[in-house]
C-alpha cells in the first residue's frame, strides 16, 4: 500500500488518535484512515461520525496540514512520536539520527503520488495537461520555447488545481504551496518552480500588478520568468477551455499568422468553455503583440470555411426520485438550472440574442426559488454564501434585462403606428440604450470578475458533490425528509398562500396584485420542481398557474413602465425650463400618448384578470391537484 503520510507524521497522528479529547482523537483516526486509503465512508463507520464531517475535516487537513490540532496538543505527543520513530529506525537497523520528529527532510514524490496525496480530478487535470501541450505545439512558432517544456506544461496542467481538494478559497496559493514544499522524483526544483508559478497564476484576472506581488515568480531567475509567464498563460487557456469539467471540448483547425491566432474548439460545450478560455487569454494577450482568439466552430465557420456545429441539448428535468432525500433532490434541481447558466452565458456575453440574457436570468431566478423549497435541509451558512452569489449575478443580469422588455413593449407599440409617426420615442430609446450599454458594461465586468468565477466555481463543487452543505440527517428519527413525504406539503402550502388572497381581490390595489404575482411564481416553481414525480394532471395545473403568472407579470411591466415613463418626462420638463428648445413637444407628445397606451393595456389587464384568477382556484384545478399529489 502507498504511503500518504510521512512516517512522522504518521507516529503523531497514531499518539493523538489516543488523546483524552474524543474529538481530537476522531480527528487523528480521521486523517490515519485516509493514509490506510479507506474511502470516506469507511472511515465514517470506523470513528462514528457523519461521512460529510469527515470530509471536512479531511479538507481541512489537505489545507493546513496538523495545524488541524492545537499547538499544546502537538506539543505534548512528540516525545512519544518521537520514540516511536526512532524505535522503528532501531528495529529496522536504520541509523538514527535523533532529529526531532517532523524535521526530516521530505522523501520525493513523483507527480502521480503527489496527485493522489491531495486528491486532484485526474480526468480534468490531464485534459487540462493535454490541451496545454496542443496549444505550446500551437504556438510555438511565437513564444519560441524549447520543446522539452512540454513535459513541463503537462505536468502543470495535472498540477494546477492540488489544493482544490481542501476548498476553492486560494487554492491557487495554497496549490504553489505545496508544489514547492515537496520535492519531485521526476521533476528538477527548476522546473518544479516554475510549476508553482502557473499555479499561482492559473486562476483569477490577470494584472500586471500580480507580478511583483507574487514570490514564485520573483524568486525565479530573470532569464526563467518570461518562461514562466508563457506556461501560466497557455495553462489559463487549457484550463478555461474545460470550464465545463465535460473533457468533451477539443481544438479544431486553428491559423497563426502575424495578425493573430485564431483556435476553433468543437464539442458539446464549445460555446460555455470557447468564452471561458477567451476571457482567460488575458495573460497571453499582455505579453505578445499577436493576440490569440479562442472561439466554437459555431462562430469561426465563415473564417475557416468549417461546418457549423450543432448547439447542444440541455436535460428537461433533473432526475427527482420520490425516496430522494430533500436535500439531494435540491441538488439536482440545483445542478439544472446551474448548467443552464452555464449554457447562456457566452450568448449573453456576446449580446447578439436578447434570449440568452433572459435565460441566464430565469436560471438564477429558478434556483435562488429551489433555495426556497430546498434550502431548510441544507446548512445555513452554505446556502447563505451560495444566495449571496446568486443574488448578485440575478442583480447584474436583471438592470440589462429589464431595459430590453422597456423597449421590446415599445418597439412593439411603435410598430403598430403609422410610418409616419414611428419616430415619436427617439429620444425615449436613446434614452433607454444609453442606460443599457452602462448596464451591460457592468454585468460584463461583473461576469469577468474573480467573485463571479469564485461564486461559479463554489456552486459547481456544491452541485456535483452529494452530501456537501447537508444538514446531518437521522434516517431513524420520525422527521419527514424524503420528497414522497414532504413535497405534497410543501405544495399544498403554496397553493394555500395563493388562494389566501380571494377575500382582498375585490378592487384590489396594484400592490396586492403584486404580491399575488410572487406567491404565484412560487406555487409553479415549486410544482415544477416536482413535477417528475407527480401524477400527469400536474401539467394542467402548472397550466394554469403559468397564465396567472403572465397575466399578473404583463401588469406588472406595464406599471413599472407608467412610473419610469413619467419620471423621465418630468426629467425633459426640468431639461426644457433650463434649456430652451433642448426637448420638443413633438417628444414629450409621442411619450404621452405611449404612456396613455400602457395605462389602458393596465386597464384592459386589470379587467382581464378575474379569468386568470378562476382558472387557478377552480374546482376541477383543485381536483387535478389533489390526483397529481396523490401519487406520492
Amino acid at each position: 500500500m502507498e504511503e500518504r503520510l510521512s512516517a512522522d507524521e504518521r507516529a503523531l497522528l497514531s499518539v493523538i488518535a489516543r488523546h483524552r479529547n474524543p474529538a481530537l482523537a476522531r480527528r487523528a483516526q480521521i486523517v490515519l484512515g485516509w493514509d490506510e486509503a479507506l474511502e470516506a465512508d469507511q472511515i465514517a463507520g470506523r470513528v462514528g461520525l457523519s461521512e460529510r464531517t469527515v470530509n471536512r475535516w479531511l479538507r481541512a487537513f489537505f489545507e493546513r496540514g496538523l495545524e488541524i490540532f492545537p499547538a499544546e496538543v502537538l506539543s505534548e505527543a512528540l516525545p512519544e512520536a518521537q520514540q516511536s520513530v526512532q524505535a522503528a529506525l532501531a528495529e529496522s537497523g536504520q541509523p538514527s539520527t535523533g532529529a526531532e520528529v517532523l524535521a526530516t527532510e521530505r522523501p520525493r514524490l513523483s507527480v502521480a503520488d503527489l496527485c493522489q496525496r491531495y486528491h486532484v480530478d485526474m480526468a480534468h487535470g490531464r485534459y487540462v495537461g493535454q490541451l496545454a501541450v496542443e496549444l505550446f505545439n500551437l504556438t510555438q512558432p511565437i513564444h519560441q520555447l524549447d520543446h522539452r517544456y512540454r513535459d513541463v506544461i503537462f505536468a502543470a496542467g495535472l498540477l494546477h488545481n492540488v489544493a482544490l481538494a481542501g476548498g476553492t478559497a486560494r487554492h491557487h496559493t495554497r496549490g504553489r504551496d505545496i508544489i514547492l514544499e515537496n520535492p519531485l522524483s521526476d521533476l528538477d526544483d527548476a522546473d518544479r518552480a516554475l510549476i508553482a508559478v502557473t499555479t499561482a497564476f492559473h486562476r483569477k484576472a490577470w494584472k500586471s500588478s500580480r507580478l511583483e506581488k507574487e514570490p514564485s515568480y520573483t524568486a525565479l531567475p530573470a532569464a526563467m520568468q518570461p518562461v514562466a509567464l508563457v506556461l501560466s498563460a497557455l495553462i489559463r487557456i487549457a484550463d478555461g477551455l474545460d470550464y465545463s469539467q465535460s473533457q468533451t471540448t477539443i481544438l479544431g483547425q486553428s491559423r497563426v499568422g502575424p495578425e493573430g491566432v485564431l483556435v476553433t474548439v468543437a464539442g458539446p460545450f464549445s460555446d460555455i468553455d470557447a468564452a471561458r478560455a477567451d476571457q482567460k487569454a488575458d495573460l497571453w494577450r499582455a505579453m505578445f503583440e499577436t493576440p490569440i482568439t479562442i472561439r466554437p466552430y459555431s462562430e469561426a465557420a465563415i473564417l475557416l470555411e468549417e461546418p457549423v456545429s450543432r448547439k447542444p441539448e440541455l436535460p428537461e428535468t433533473p432526475g427527482l426520485q420520490p425516496d430522494d432525500l430533500m436535500s439531494e433532490a435540491g441538488r439536482k434541481v440545483l445542478r439544472l438550472h446551474f448548467e443552464r447558466l452555464l449554457y447562456h452565458e457566452p450568448g449573453t456575453r456576446r449580446g447578439h440574442d436578447i434570449e440568452a440574457l433572459h435565460d441566464m436570468r430565469v436560471a438564477t431566478r429558478r434556483m435562488r426559488a429551489a433555495f426556497r423549497v430546498f434550502g431548510p435541509y441544507f446548512e445555513k451558512r452554505t446556502r447563505r454564501r451560495l444566495l449571496r452569489g446568486l443574488r448578485r449575478t440575478g442583480r447584474a443580469l436583471g438592470h440589462v434585462r429589464d431595459l430590453d422588455v422597456f423597449m421590446a413593449y415599445a418597439q412593439q407599440y411603435l410598430a403598430g403606428l403609422p410610418a409616419a409617426r414611428q419616430h415619436e420615442l427617439d429620444v425615449l430609446m436613446g434614452y433607454w440604450r444609453e442606460r443599457r450599454a452602462e448596464a451591460r458594461d457592468q454585468m460584463l465586468a461583473y461576469l469577468d470578475s474573480t467573485e463571479y468565477t469564485d461564486f461559479v466555481e463554489a456552486f459547481r463543487e456544491f452541485v456535483e458533490t452529494p452530501g456537501l452543505g447537508s444538514k446531518d440527517v437521522d434516517l431513524e428519527g420520525p422527521i419527514p425528509r424524503h420528497v414522497m413525504y414532504v413535497a405534497p406539503r410543501l405544495i399544498y402550502t403554496r397553493y394555500e398562500a395563493v388562494r389566501a388572497y380571494e377575500p382582498l381581490l375585490q378592487d384590489a390595489p396594484i400592490a396586492t396584485l403584486h404580491a399575488l404575482r410572487i406567491d404565484a411564481k412560487r406555487l409553479r416553481y415549486t410544482l415544477e420542481f416536482f413535477r417528475e414525480v407527480l401524477g400527469e394532471e400536474a401539467g394542467e395545473v402548472i397550466k394554469a398557474v403559468v397564465g396567472l403568472q403572465d397575466h399578473l407579470g404583463a401588469l406588472h411591466d406595464a406599471d413599472v413602465a407608467c412610473s419610469l415613463l413619467q419620471r423621465y418626462m418630468k426629467k425633459l420638463l426640468k431639461q426644457t425650463r433650463r434649456q430652451a428648445g433642448s426637448a420638443r413637444l413633438s417628444d414629450l407628445g409621442g411619450i404621452v400618448a405611449y404612456l396613455e397606451s400602457r395605462e389602458q393595456e393596465m386597464e384592459h389587464l386589470s379587467a382581464t384578470f378575474p379569468e386568470a384568477w378562476e382558472r387557478v382556484v377552480a374546482p376541477e384545478t383543485r381536483r387535478r391537484l389533489a390526483l397529481a399529489v396523490s401519487v406520492l
